[in-house]
């Protein structure tokens, strides 16, 4: 890089930011020195990558023009596998984006669904590991419960969160005593094969249609996703900050939904198709009516994103809307 770049990046950092001094003013003082100069460069580092974050390029997608629909649709589907790569990098489920940074403009594209569950997922696993006497880790400690009874929305869910064995076994370890901690790990490919056995062995039984109905019940998104948990089960609750961390990555999507709509309804030729691209893009979309789908992408970014967030956790929209602006 020139100079005269360097000069320029190096003035923005400078002129938007804290003294070193200023910043590294509380800690406390260190005999190592070299603990503190290590601390000083971190520091300036954070501080150095906020502000390229702040001041990188605006563009919009829709601005780029295609030869053809073919292309058109070969820049979204490269688009997307970008942002899929980006948003890996960025590590949504550590990384939530301090008020310094503006999120809101880039974060579009840097983001996609895995991200949110990751965060569904590390959020469950964190609270898990810092608290543990609270309402909170009693209710993780039903659904482990659950899922030794094979229960299969308690398996389906408790799999969708901790699909390691080993992250597992660490909740189980966390939560519940010696005396209750199963041998195996329940899995839900397991309890599906053990499952099937049962209809196989008595199809015209009424073991058989209850183990049909188990089977329907854990690859069932309701479970897998945790929302509206069934009767005599605790309510799965979320902390202000998982659901404002969600909230912000739903913001980005809808964002990144509304550029890619935007971009393909710049050729008419697409008409009615449009929406079936935009579900082949998104399959997290579902089986969201085409009047609910096009409201989706014509509501306001705050709108979208708690929609967004809605399907992901199980709460209501109003829910993630007073959360978020503790309303």
């Amino acid at each position: 890089m020139p100079c005269s770049k360097l000069r320029v990046v190096g003035s923005i950092i400078e002129r938007e930011l804290p003294s070193d001094k200023a910043l590294l003013s509380p800690l406390p003082r260190r005999k190592d020195r070299r603990a503190r100069a290590n601390l000083q460069r971190l520091v300036t580092t954070s501080r150095a990558l906020v502000a390229i974050y702040n001041t990188q390029p605006r563009w919009s997608l829709r601005d780029i023009k295609a030869r053809s629909l073919g292309q058109a649709l070969e820049i979204v589907h490269e688009f997307l596998q970008f942002a899929s790569f980006a948003s890996d990098n960025f590590g949504w489920q550590w990384e939530d984006p301090s008020k310094h940074e503006d999120w809101r403009r880039h974060a579009w594209k840097h983001t996609d669904y895995n991200a949110l569950e990751s965060i569904i997922g590390a959020g469950w696993l964190v609270e898990t590991e810092k608290v543990k006497s609270s309402r909170r880790t009693q209710e993780i400690q039903e659904l482990c419960r659950g899922a030794i009874r094979k229960d299969p929305a308690a398996v389906a869910r408790l799999g969708a969160l901790f699909p390691a064995e080993e992250d597992k076994r660490s909740i189980f370890e966390h939560v519940l005593p010696p005396a209750e901690r199963p041998r195996e790990m329940p899995s839900p490919a397991d309890l599906a094969a053990e499952l099937v056995d049962i209809v196989w062995r008595s199809p015209d039984s009424a073991e058989a249609d209850q183990a049909r109905h188990g089977l329907k019940v854990l690859v069932s998104r309701r479970a897998i996703r945790g929302a509206a948990p069934q009767r005599g089960r605790p309510p799965m609750q979320y902390t202000s900050f998982l659901v404002s961390h969600v909230f912000k990555v739903s913001y980005a999507l809808a964002k990144q939904l509304r550029e890619v709509d935007q971009f393909l309804g710049n050729y008419e030729a697409f008409g009615p198709k449009r929406m079936h691209h935009i579900r082949q893009f998104y399959p997290w979309l579902g089986n969201i009516p085409a009047v609910e789908l096009v409201q989706l992408l014509e509501s306001r970014p705050v709108s979208a994103a708690c929609q967004i967030a809605s399907q992901a956790l199980g709460l209501s929209s109003s829910k993630i809307e007073k959360t978020v602006y503790q309303r």
